[in-house]
């Protein structure tokens, strides 16, 4: 049998070589700028799923809002609907809306203002006064939820008015669409007076000590009193 035979030198050339330490990668600078322009491709790619993933559910959320015929209108650019005792307004936001900056919503006895990174999506003399300081707002999965407690409402009637009077036929008083009147290009609703199915909607006796708990799992008001009370038309 032939033998190979090698000359060894060293114990470095025995073991060293055997077991070579790998080498530090060596980038350039251009290397360095397309590694980070990578990352910077890879986080923005990331952002924008992410931002699609939350504008689909703030979509889905506003698609499934439902607003019964007659009670509410589908604005386009809001939906609102009402009961016996509350106006709901949502209004969608954009995905990458900031609430805290983007979002200005300014309530009175008689005006309202919903403003988003500062275009007016709902701006006007609302249709019929509210109570401001009862009446609240909140951001849920990408939707501004607007509850306006009616002033004149069941229950509790303004002077001389009686139950028909405590329907409202648009959220602004003003339904032209032009001005400041109604950004959001609202309708008033095509009827003379209110449907007999506004009369069988839920209300709440006192709303205001109500709190959150007298709300359903749609939003709308309920009451320990129900329709016990018969309303006047």
């Amino acid at each position: 049998m032939d033998r190979i035979e090698r000359k060894v030198t060293s114990m470095e050339d025995l073991y060293g070589r055997a077991q070579p330490k790998p080498r530090p990668p060596e980038f350039d600078a251009d290397d360095m700028r397309r590694m980070k322009a990578r990352e910077e491709t890879d986080l923005l790619a990331a952002r924008a799923a992410d931002a699609a993933t939350l504008e689909d559910k703030s979509a889905l959320t506003y698609r499934q809002l439902e607003i019964e015929h007659n009670l509410g209108e589908d604005c386009g650019t809001y939906k609102w609907r009402q009961t016996q005792t509350y106006v709901e307004v949502f209004v969608p936001l954009p995905a990458t809306c900031v609430v805290a900056t983007d979002v200005n919503v300014r309530l009175t006895s008689t005006f309202v203002l919903v403003a988003v990174r500062g275009e007016a999506v709902i701006e006007g003399e609302l249709h019929s006064p509210i109570k401001a300081e009862a009446s609240t707002w909140v951001v849920v999965d990408g939707v501004l939820e607007m509850s306006l407690l009616k002033r004149n409402r069941r229950g509790n009637y303004d002077d001389g008015c009686t139950n028909a009077d405590t329907f409202w036929y648009s959220v602004c008083a003003s339904t032209d669409g032009g001005g400041r009147n109604d950004h959001g290009g609202a309708k008033r609703l095509p009827l003379t007076e209110p449907p007999h199915e506004y009369y069988d909607t839920t209300w709440i006796a006192d709303p205001e000590d109500a709190g959150p708990a007298g709300r359903d799992k749609n939003g709308r008001g309920t009451s320990s009193r129900g329709r016990a009370i018969k309303a006047r038309r």
